[in-house]
């Protein structure tokens, strides 16, 4: 053989011995493989469907109690931990900073709360949804919340009301209930006695309760021109504006009061009992003596 073919014949010999006996290409079992015709379907892909998971039951927890417009009157409660049952959350005004929540009032007032809170949490911040938080102050002055707090924990959710029943009362039954329910008092006008304050001063008169739209503590430190600064501290130490309404109009009414849990429970519609006078400052003011009829829930 001529010495130049041998390379060639060294190659061919190599590849036959990658081959199979017949020349065809080496058996795919041999390696494991299972050989699949040319044109032959592919094997559907099985499907991996999720076990089912158990729905989550919200945990449901009974209704808040506290009143945070308590914190501006009693030092004793900064620091404790209280609970909250979102109604609104109301858009930052800046990209930073405490978040201004509305918490309900159940049978109670409403009240506000500036909420210190991680950014990650806001989604999370829906009505109804009961909140713990830390105490730190009562509300920056000129801010509309009534406490700063910091957020401890989503403790929970309160149950969504029931849905409102349907009255099928008949007319007799409507009337006979109509008649026994309480009538309020009628409203004393006020402006009355900003006309002629010598005559109404140290009588007692009827405020029917439209509104209640701020509470100081009685002090020589508030800021000046805030009811704060309306009474004697010694003589009524909690102060309160009142809007009070009569059949001649709405008038609003500055009120002091010994006791800080009657003026916590005034609401609107409500009917009050003052006594006007004690205070010189040009304004009309007076005396909380007590509430005289609170409306009631309906009896069907």
């Amino acid at each position: 053989m001529n010495m130049r073919w041998q390379p060639v014949m060294a190659m061919m010999c190599s590849v036959a011995a990658s081959c199979g006996a017949d020349g065809g290409p080496p058996s795919a079992a041999k390696h494991g493989v299972t050989p699949v015709a040319v044109g032959a379907p592919a094997s559907p892909a099985v499907a991996q469907v999720p076990a089912p998971v158990a729905p989550v039951a919200p945990t449901y927890v009974e209704p808040a109690q506290f009143d945070f417009r308590r914190v501006a009157l009693d030092d004793s409660v900064i620091g404790t931990t209280q609970a909250c049952d979102i109604s609104d959350v109301y858009p930052r005004d800046t990209a930073t900073g405490p978040v201004l929540v509305n918490c309900l009032g159940h049978d109670g007032h409403a009240s506000r709360i500036d909420l210190t809170v991680e950014e990650t949490i806001l989604p999370a911040l829906e009505e109804r949804t009961q909140l713990r938080v830390r105490i730190d102050g009562p509300g920056r002055y000129g801010s509309s919340a009534d406490a700063e707090v910091t957020l401890v924990e989503i403790a929970g959710a309160i149950e969504p009301p029931e849905p409102p029943r349907r009255c099928l009362c008949s007319a007799e039954y409507e009337r006979k209930h109509s008649a026994a329910r309480p009538v309020p008092p009628v409203g004393f006008s006020f402006a009355k006695y900003d006309h002629d304050r010598a005559k109404y001063w140290g009588t007692t008169q009827i405020c029917r309760v439209g509104q209640v739209s701020e509470l100081m503590r009685s002090s020589p430190e508030a800021h000046d021109y805030s009811i704060g600064r309306v009474f004697d501290p010694e003589q009524l130490p909690y102060a309160a504006r009142v809007l009070c309404n009569s059949d001649a109009g709405s008038e609003t009414v500055v009120i002091g009061s010994t006791s800080l849990e009657v003026l916590l429970d005034i609401d609107r519609d409500q009917a009050i009992k003052i006594e006007l006078g004690w205070s010189s400052k040009n304004e009309i003011t007076g005396r909380l003596q007590g509430i005289a009829y609170t409306r009631g829930d309906r009896d069907d």
